[in-house]
């Protein structure tokens, strides 16, 4: 009986271990460096620049553990490259396996590496995460959605809190619930992900996107924060399959409702779902709707979404005489991101002389931003470039979030070697993703025209605020489509490949 050839690595397959391999060179002369030269890193911890304590002292654990933390990276690399034909044929089977079968395999791996990363860092709420955490529990206490000096306010969008207040309610006033609440909600965005992505994609492709987002270590660390991050991911791609249902082209009256019912829920949770309307539009206009139907969907996605703010546009009108749709953190936002001082990215805003209630002190730090821009034109425009840097240069900032303050040590040995992965990860997957979208631009279905123009709306909301890494996080899913989509055609082809 003749054997079978030894198949022949692929050119996915050589650029794939030569990478690891540089890699793993890489940061093994780094840590052979660092451990026999005895090079103190910690004095590093002085470039995060940051005003916050809690944060400084982040960035001295992490440096004091880089060794370790390349090492490990290191190990991995190296086990990654040795072990390629081991776990890319599991993956293979994985691919091939009954839906069924599928499915239960990803629930398991998506709780376990979500619950994994939450009982191991010991995350405990702090910034949003903390602001988050004690709104939902004055709202399930009755006392209404009060600041941290007991009186009403609307700084904050109140979805998120208001989600979490529910679940205080059933099971208690606990971080876990919430933690746990972000792991299931995980899970149901991996799977709506794959549903969505077999429709606009192929079968094959939706699986390794589901995949790629369930092993992506950055956006997995968000399961352990009180942030907004992972509800808001979920919505976006409840409703990304919502909009993969039907083609574009055969949208009714019933789905242009629903989409907008979901856009006004998620704005709720943060106000840049209000843009997914015009992404719609645009692939709408791309798939030849004629004027007279476009004007007719915006008008109705328009009512639908005014009805569902409704109530929270009433609330702030009694509370502060004034129309505040969603929150009152505009106007600051607005200033961080355009004043003399501006970085791109979250800074404590400059001062200015505020007075009034919050609406008043939003509308007039909006007018303070607005002046600067119109002021300095020159320094506005490479502001944009430099939040754009900011929203998408790095995917760690979920695990320094968990970090920053936590009841455990057990991750800080490799939490540097995580964010190192979290970000060689990242910068593939959308690297990838980039290049499939530029090489099939002309091609894209509108279904995945949408899914282009959702990111770019989205990357264009931010540019007028500032960037922070963690904005792009409900971006994952799409990032995951497009790189899953040449990955399985170039890169896997049969579990025995």
């Amino acid at each position: 009986m003749k054997s079978s050839p030894t198949p022949r690595p692929t050119d996915i397959e050589k650029i794939f271990r030569r990478t690891a391999r540089t890699f793993a060179l890489l940061f093994g002369i780094a840590f052979a460096a660092v451990s026999v030269l005895r090079i103190d890193l910690t004095p590093l911890a002085s470039a995060s620049q940051s005003a916050d304590a809690e944060w400084r002292e982040l960035y001295v654990q992490l440096a004091a553990h880089a060794r370790d933390g390349l090492l490990f990276i290191t190990l991995l690399l190296i086990a990654l490259d040795l072990f390629y034909r081991y776990w890319t044929g599991i993956v293979g089977k994985l691919l091939a396996a009954e839906t069924r079968r599928f499915l239960i395999v990803l629930a398991v791996l998506v709780f376990a590496t979500r619950m994994a990363w939450v009982l191991l860092s010991g995350t405990i709420p702090w910034a949003d995460a903390q602001w988050y955490h004690e709104l939902a529990i004055g709202l399930s206490n009755g006392l209404g959605y009060l600041n941290e000096h007991g009186r009403p306010t609307a700084y904050w969008p109140p979805g998120y809190p208001a989600f979490l207040s529910i679940l205080y309610r059933l099971f208690g006033a606990h971080v876990s619930v919430g933690q746990v609440a972000n792991a299931i909600l995980s899970f149901f965005q991996v799977l709506l992900v794959y549903l969505f992505s077999r429709r606009v994609f192929s079968e094959k492709g939706a699986r390794i996107a589901s995949l790629l987002l369930t092993f992506s270590v950055g956006n997995a660390a968000y399961a352990g924060s009180l942030m907004s991050e992972v509800p808001l991911g979920f919505l976006l791609s409840l409703i990304l399959y919502h909009c993969a249902k039907r083609t574009i082209i055969d949208f009714r009256t019933f789905d242009l409702v629903i989409f907008g019912l979901l856009v006004g829920l998620g704005a709720l949770v943060r106000p840049v779902m209000l843009v997914l309307p015009i992404a719609l539009l645009l692939t709408m206009m791309k798939a030849g709707i004629k004027w007279n139907r476009l004007l007719a969907s915006a008008a109705l996605m328009a009512c639908v979404i005014s009805v569902t703010l409704l109530p929270n546009v009433l609330r702030n009108y009694a509370l502060f005489r004034s129309f505040v749709p969603i929150s009152t953190n505009g106007g600051i936002n607005l200033w961080i991101g355009n004043n003399p001082d501006a970085t791109g990215s979250y800074m404590p805003p400059p001062p200015l002389a505020l007075s009034g209630n919050e609406a008043e002190q939003s509308d007039a730090a909006f007018r303070a931003g607005l002046t600067w821009i119109a002021g300095h034109p020159a320094a506005a425009v490479v502001t944009l470039f430099k939040k754009v840097v900011h929203l998408y240069y790095r995917d760690d900032q979920g695990i320094l979030f968990s970090l920053v303050r936590t009841q455990g040590s057990l991750l800080w040995p490799v939490s540097f070697g995580l964010i190192l992965m979290a970000n060689l990860f990242y910068y593939s997957v959308f690297g990838v993703a980039l290049y499939q979208i530029w090489a099939r631009r002309a091609t894209l279905s509108p279904e995945a025209y949408l899914l282009a123009a959702v990111s770019v709306m989205m990357t264009l909301f931010y540019l007028i605020y500032f960037g922070a890494d963690r904005f792009h996080m409900p971006l994952w899913p799409i990032g995951a489509c497009f790189a899953a989509e040449w990955i399985s055609a170039n890169a896997l082809h049969s579990p025995s490949s």
